[in-house]
């Protein structure tokens, strides 16, 4: 039977990941088919395909859009969410319009080309992927609308050329609730689409409730963030926060459908329950936290993006969250993790490119905000994957050099660093500026990539090994030891870029100071066959105290309490 509205997704999306988000990125390397099986199959096993042939999990974003079609009148015989294993069945004669939603489909993003400029080689995994649902013979043959969406729809945008040559005829990018359904019900009477069409903002009553499960347990808490960086997209200027009861419908989504555990999708977490200004409303985001927690079969709670400027306006929130959370007790995580931007460690950059990123604080007080938030998300049992932008436009050398100076600052706390290329994927570039490509590397970048691979190589396998419940289990030591592989290649490998630029950086041992860098000796690797014993917090190691530099007093009424006091290890 085909339907007239089919959508469906490349198979490094349909999967449910294992339960960890974290590793869907790895769906950005570049590999050939014989890889790709072997990652598939650790990484991002197949979705489970229903009796119908509809997809059994989801991204997040995806739902979004199949409740807002049913929301909008679309059933069961108009409408069908097709498992790409099985999209045969679902496209045919009367099939008119196609959807897909991707998150990198031309492998064009920037750890993509992270990945191109370590190693070369062929395109990304999930570019593959999104070549392979695209070029399926029953699309061909039917010759539907096809409509892209998703967080990579930029990359459609911005390439009439790629939108001819795979077929796409329109492209949204933005929030799709409200527009997707008007563009279907276009396409079905016969219009012809705009090539490129900008979402509108949703307000959150038109927000649908999710009605399948998401992959990783995924449900949003907010939607933007309001800090109006320069490399963000236009749906994230304006901050929404729903409500709790709204969040607490989409987890019992999942867990009616045996989905345990539960990741809060926000781009600063902390900003939950904000009014207005940047101060954090503990008492808000405490109590999402909560009122999630304490759900039945509910068994442990993340949340994906925070900022280091949340976490220092309100000294105690991390300390709540642990304790909600019950990280480092029998049956619990031993920590939390959320993935955070520092971008750059440059004054400079930040007034230029990081706009609100560090409110309440100023952009002078950036890498002091970012060496104390650190240690204090440690100190209370929390981690990051921060991220870095590297080649921002008119960066110089010794803005470059002042980003591996944080970074050598860092090197005693557990986290991982991810250095990423500038790419302009927001309207607020000229036109001008291009995306940085390996051949444009200069030495002092390749020295920072090499700086950012190197504390990776010391940290990564055991702050993997931290997040879930699991850390001694088979799949476990197997993956941690794969990480610690993958990690030392891309060590590797940084280290033959600095080389090629003429830096001493890919021939010296780690640990070693560069540029006035400040460095401290590398910790103890563990062994990856040693369980991380419940209620140890002797493995937590003491973390540098915080500079004697203190941060300012922001103004009364943020919940800033300055200077920070130098972290303590939390007690069992």
């Amino acid at each position: 039977m085909s339907y007239p509205v089919v959508m469906s997704l490349d198979h490094t999306l349909a999967s449910h990941h294992r339960g960890n988000t974290f590793l869907g990125f790895g769906a950005c390397l570049p590999g050939r088919l014989t890889q790709e099986a072997f990652f598939r199959a650790v990484a991002w096993p197949a979705a489970t395909a229903l009796p119908d042939g509809s997809i059994g999990t989801a991204d997040c974003g995806s739902r979004r859009i199949e409740a807002a079609l049913r929301e909008a009148g679309f059933g069961p015989r108009d409408f069908h969410f097709a498992h790409p294993d099985r999209l045969g069945e679902a496209v045919g004669p009367d099939t008119k319009v196609f959807l897909f939603g991707s998150h990198d489909p031309l492998g064009r993003g920037p750890l993509a080309r992270m990945f191109h400029a370590l190693w070369g080689g062929p395109p990304p995994f999930n570019a593959r992927s999104v070549a392979r649902l695209l070029f399926h013979p029953a699309l061909k043959k039917a010759r539907p609308v096809v409509i892209a969406g998703g967080g990579g729809a930029w990359e459609w945008a911005t390439d009439e050329r790629a939108r001819r040559d795979f077929g796409v005829d329109c492209v949204l990018v933005g929030e799709g609730e409200t527009t997707v359904p008007e563009l279907v019900r276009r396409a079905l009477d016969g219009e012809t689409l705009p090539e490129v069409v900008t979402g509108r903002t949703v307000p959150v009553d038109r927000i649908p409730r999710l009605r399948s499960p998401t992959a990783g347990g995924v449900v949003e808490a907010t939607r933007g963030c309001g800090r109006g960086c320069h490399f963000c997209v236009p749906n994230l200027l304006k901050l929404r926060s729903l409500p709790v009861e709204h969040v607490l419908e989409d987890v019992a989504v999942n867990l009616r459908a045996g989905r345990r555990r539960v990741s809060l999708h926000a781009e600063d977490i902390f900003r939950y329950g904000n009014t207005g200004g940047f101060a954090v409303n503990e008492e808000a985001v405490c109590g999402l936290f909560e009122a999630v927690a304490r759900q039945d079969g509910v068994e442990m709670v993340s949340a994906s993006h925070a900022t280091l400027a949340g976490a220092l306006a309100a000294p105690s929130l991390l300390r709540r969250l642990a304790g909600i959370l019950g990280l480092g007790r029998p049956g619990r995580p031993e920590a939390g993790a959320f993935q955070i931007g520092i971008e750059t460690g440059s004054v400079s950059m930040a007034r230029r490119h990081l706009a609100q990123k560090m409110a309440p604080f100023s952009a002078d007080d950036w890498p002091e905000v970012v060496r104390q938030g650190a240690a204090h998300l440690w100190a209370n049992r929390f981690y990051a994957a921060y991220t870095l932008v590297v080649g921002l436009p008119g960066e110089t050398d010794a803005d470059v050099y002042d980003t591996l100076r944080l970074v050598r600052q860092l090197r005693g706390i557990p986290c991982v660093i991810f250095p990423l290329f500038f790419v302009p994927m927001s309207p607020v570039w000229t036109g001008q500026e291009q995306p940085l490509t390996a051949s444009q590397v200069t030495r002092a970048q390749a020295e920072l990539i090499v700086a950012a691979f190197e504390h990776n190589a010391q940290w990564a396998d055991r702050v993997w090994a931290l997040y879930g419940r699991a850390a001694s289990s088979t799949y476990a030591v197997v993956a941690r030891a794969m990480v610690r592989a993958l990690t030392a290649m891309m060590t590797r490998s940084a280290r033959r870029l600095a080389m090629e630029r003429g830096s001493e950086a890919g021939r010296r041992e780690p640990g070693t100071a560069l540029h006035g860098a400040v460095s401290s000796a590398a910790p103890d690797r563990g062994d990856i066959f040693q369980p991380l014993r419940r209620g140890r917090a002797e493995w937590f190691p003491p973390v540098p105290s915080p500079p004697s530099q203190p941060l300012p007093q922001v103004s009364q009424g943020t919940g800033v309490g300055c200077p920070l006091p130098a972290p303590r290890i939390p007690a069992n």
